[in-house]
């Protein structure tokens, strides 16, 4: 026997549910290989392009030494061969094909008997292209200590953004860099967390400085409020590749473009999407651009080691000349 709200149910007719298909759709299948390859070096071209235009712009605006203009030389080299690979595997991706037709039936009866694989482990090597920073990496703002809990000595070591410069932490500020307010456990810094200013009196500062943790001095540090920490999750991306896409002026202008006021929220910067090729791809970006970045901090090296002797000898020469 049918109870009253059941018949009520029954008495109605179902909704009918149309759906308007176009005569063709098109479908474009490339090889995974060559569009990997294409992806990992158009990031790779975009990133020396902009290491490139700062060698030449540092060479025409200073002393024009030698070290600094074959070393533009290489990095614009370097670029366009990395350009010159992309544009190849451009060609391999998407030059000539096989045109096929079927029905729709027929497509999803055979997408049907494909078979995916269900282990992550097997899928990784699979997909490649672009991701959300946060959906790879734990963004988050430091620890906000107010003034007067601030010491010269305490049980928690605070980075500040006067603390941090690229690959460096200056440990010798102890004048208010210390606290004893207790901080939670995923707030220490760890070795591989990249450093970003977030918040400042002036607009344009924000975003203008990173930082990149290559050793801990003390085992309890954290950053202060001022200062984000993105930290790569392992498995997923290498935290070498975040340092290197900070120093990249493209994605700090993506960055920029988030300030709000004078703040940068870490949910804005998690929506960030950048080119995520798979753990081996990352780790021969890292070994290229780490030969790279070394050829750069030598001639770094070189030139202030020129330029202190220029000082050194400019007395001397005008001493004589008296």
């Amino acid at each position: 026997m049918t109870n009253k709200p059941e018949a009520k149910i029954q008495s109605h007719k179902d909704t009918i549910v149309k759906i308007h298909f176009p005569d063709e759709i098109s479908i474009e299948l490339v090889q995974a290989n060559e569009l990997r390859h294409y992806e990992i070096f158009t990031w790779s071209a975009s990133l020396l392009a902009t290491i490139a235009v700062g060698f030449w712009t540092a060479y025409f605006t200073t002393s024009r030494s030698s070290q600094l203009l074959w070393t533009a030389i290489t990095a614009s080299a370097i670029f366009v061969l990395s350009l010159g690979v992309a544009i190849y595997y451009r060609r391999k991706v998407y030059h000539g094909s096989l045109i096929k037709t079927t029905t729709l039936a027929d497509l999803l009866r055979r997408g049907n008997n494909m078979t995916y694989p269900t282990n992550p482990s097997s899928r990784a090597g699979l997909t490649t292209g672009h991701r959300k920073l946060g959906e790879v990496c734990e963004i988050s703002s430091g620890v906000s200590v107010p003034k007067a809990e601030m010491k010269s000595v305490g049980k928690f070591k605070i980075i500040k953004n006067r603390d941090y410069n690229e690959n460096e932490i200056s440990w010798h500020n102890d004048e208010n860099g210390w606290t004893d307010r207790e901080v939670s456990e995923n707030k220490l810094l760890k070795v591989g967390d990249s450093l970003l200013i977030n918040a400042a009196h002036n607009k344009s500062h924000v975003a203008s400085k990173t930082g990149y943790v290559v050793m801990l001095k003390y085992p309890r540090v954290v950053t202060s409020g001022e200062v984000m920490v993105i930290r790569a999750k392992k498995g997923l991306i290498l935290p070498e590749i975040i340092h290197f896409q900070l120093q990249n002026s493209v994605f700090i202008n993506q960055l920029k473009e988030l300030i709000d006021g004078i703040h940068l929220y870490p949910k804005d910067v998690a929506n960030i999407k950048i080119p995520l090729p798979p753990i081996a791809e990352q780790r021969k970006i890292v070994a290229r651009l780490e030969g790279l970045l070394g050829k750069i901090k030598e001639t770094k090296r070189l030139r202030a080691g020129s330029e202190t002797a220029a000082q050194n000898l400019l007395p001397a020469e005008l001493h004589l000349t008296i």
